[in-house]
């Protein structure tokens, strides 16, 4: 019987044409786009300027080893343009506990480490062995931030990373987050209580990113204290700093301390920190919500104090976006918080470039407000108030005034929670005045009801 030739064709798959590839990588997670770049050198190629257009960092030893390496490749460092900062740093209880003897902070912190772990733990052998674990990691984490900061080596490596990077121009100070860091530091220390360990409060994190970028002489284009619209660390399904193992199926863990608002502005005073031409090419300048303790007037204020230095520093800023500073308990009206009033924090002459103006939870008064949108309205473009008090005259008699101005750009002009006294209608709702102010129409705004 006559054999099959063993010399047939084989089947063969297609490669996928390029176009499906980026669509593919386009939609794919955040998380998914490192494994993408092994499925082949099409795949690793197209998800290459997505996985490393934005970083996250902090200043642990691992992170400043990855973006060092990164830096150094020809062909990725190309693509970062934005780095997400959290300023994650260990609380050094024997440093920074001025009331203790050195030793003790360090030995009641991890007593109650222990106490948590064996709460947490059936077996006391497992608890004992977790708490080693912790207690060397711990250490070691520690002698690595000691070590950083001799000789400011910690600058010394930012600055060598970013002299490094031609494309960056944009960085997040996500002082909230809550993932960057957070899979490394369950994996080496197990359980652990964030508030007790860790502190996000920029008191040294901030001064050496900044410092870093004046001398590598990064050209920021956008600067944003908050988080960054559409970027993730990682997925929902990683670890967290805010649960005590990593997952999200146990007990949470509280929160890091975050920003200290006296730091904030201490930080962008000081010449030497921050001088002045770093912001000369900063074009879009974002401050999302801070909150302090309701009573705290002198934080608030200091968020204020921040907030107007760094604006004049910045004087070519296009797009400013400010969300509520400090407790709304700390906003109402107090003479002692005058750096909130909106035309405090914008000082100076008017801004030729300002186009898009976004202001949440300040005050206003009456003619500064009006006076100070005048002074802009030959180049603004959009404008959304939100939620803006003012402590004397009405909206009513304020949009009245603005008719009578000419905005030759505007698009779009935006009021939410904005209303006169006695308006019964509802002040979630956003009210479009753009029309109004353009005098395309005489039918006044909801506010004046």
């Amino acid at each position: 019987m006559a054999s099959r030739s063993s010399s047939a064709p084989k089947a063969t798959k297609a490669p996928l044409p390029n176009e499906i590839i980026s669509l593919i990588v386009e939609h794919l997670p955040r998380d998914d786009l490192s494994q993408a770049r092994h499925v082949g050198k099409v795949f690793a190629a197209v998800a290459a300027p997505r996985l490393f257009e934005t970083i996250p960092l902090w200043l642990g030893l691992r992170s400043l080893q990855a973006l060092t390496q990164l830096s150094h490749h020809h062909q990725l460092r190309h693509c970062v343009k934005a780095i997400v900062f959290s300023p994650l740093r260990f609380v050094d209880h024997d440093r920074e506990d001025e009331d203790e003897d050195e030793g003790e902070a360090e030995v009641a912190y991890l007593s109650r480490t222990r106490s948590r772990i064996r709460l947490s733990t059936d077996s006391s052998s497992l608890s004992e062995l977790l708490f080693l674990k912790h207690r060397s990691a711990y250490h070691a984490f520690i002698d690595d931030q000691r070590n950083l900061t001799v000789d400011e080596l910690d600058v010394s490596i930012l600055t060598h990373a970013f002299e490094q990077l031609p494309k960056l121009e944009n960085i997040v100070l996500d002082h909230g987050n809550t993932t960057i860091g957070a899979s490394l530091l369950h994996r080496e220390l197990g359980p652990f209580d964030s508030a007790d360990l860790l502190t996000c409060d920029c008191l040294h994190p901030l001064p050496v990113l900044l410092r870093a970028m004046a001398t590598a002489g990064v050209e920021l284009r956008s600067f944003t204290i908050g988080m960054m619209p559409g970027f993730a660390a990682c997925g929902s399904q990683t670890a967290s700093l805010l649960t005590r193992d990593g997952s999200w199926s146990h007990k949470s863990s509280r929160r890091p301390e975050s920003i200290d608002p006296k730091t904030l502005a201490k930080t962008f005073q000081d010449d030497d920190i921050c001088p002045w031409h770093m912001f000369n090419h900063l074009r879009k300048f974002e401050i999302q919500e801070i909150e302090t303790d309701e009573e705290d007037i002198k934080a608030t204020h200091y968020l204020g104090v921040a907030t107007s230095q760094l604006l004049e520093m910045a004087s070519g800023l296009e797009s400013v976006t400010i969300g509520r500073l400090g407790s709304l308990g700390s906003l109402g009206g107090d003479p002692q918080t005058p750096n909130l009033f909106v035309h405090k924090l914008f000082k100076g002459s008017p801004r030729s470039r300002l186009r898009h103006l976004d202001l949440s939870d300040l005050k206003a008064k009456h003619q500064s407000l009006v006076r100070f949108i005048r002074s802009q309205a030959p180049v603004l473009e959009l404008i959304f108030l939100r939620y803006i008090e003012l402590v004397d005259g009405t909206w009513s008699s304020a949009l009245t005034k603005l008719r009578t101005t000419r905005f030759p750009a505007l698009r779009r002009f935006e009021l939410h929670g904005c209303s006169d006294p006695g308006f019964q209608g509802d002040q979630e709702k956003s009210t479009f005045v753009t029309d109004y102010i353009l005098r395309k129409t005489d039918d006044t705004p909801w506010v004046w009801k």
